[in-house]
C-alpha cells in the first residue's frame, strides 16, 4: 500500500547543508525527504549495503546451505555431538544473516 503524502514542508538550508543532507540520503540509498521525515520522527532509516557486505552476506547464505546440506546428509550418519556442532553452526551464522 503505497501512503499519498500531500502536504509539504519547507525549510531553508546553506548550500553547504544541503549537499551533507544529500550525501548522507545518496549514502543511506534513500531519499533526501526520507532522510529528513526519518530523522524527524525517528525512524530507523534503512542503510545501503557496501559492496563488501553483499559480498559477505552471499557467503555466509552460502555457507549456511552447505551446512545445511551436510546436516541432512549426516542426519542418520553422524554421532549426536557432530549432528548438535553442525545445527549450532546453522543457527549461528544465521544470527549473523539476521544482521543484514
Amino acid at each position: 500500500m503505497k501512503i499519498n503524502r500531500k502536504r509539504k514542508i519547507e525549510c531553508r538550508v546553506t548550500n553547504s547543508e544541503y549537499l551533507v543532507l544529500k550525501k548522507k540520503a545518496a549514502s543511506a540509498g534513500i531519499t533526501l525527504s526520507e532522510l529528513i521525515r526519518g530523522t524527524a520522527l525517528n525512524y530507523e532509516l534503512a542503510n545501503k549495503l557496501t559492496c563488501d557486505e553483499i559480498a559477505c552476506y552471499k557467503q555466509l547464505t552460502s555457507l549456511k546451505n552447505n551446512f545445511q546440506n551436510i546436516s541432512n546428509y549426516m542426519k542418520y550418519k553422524a554421532n549426536r555431538e557432530l549432528l548438535d556442532e553442525i545445527i549450532n553452526t546453522i543457527e549461528l551464522v544465521n544470527q549473523h544473516l539476521k544482521k543484514f
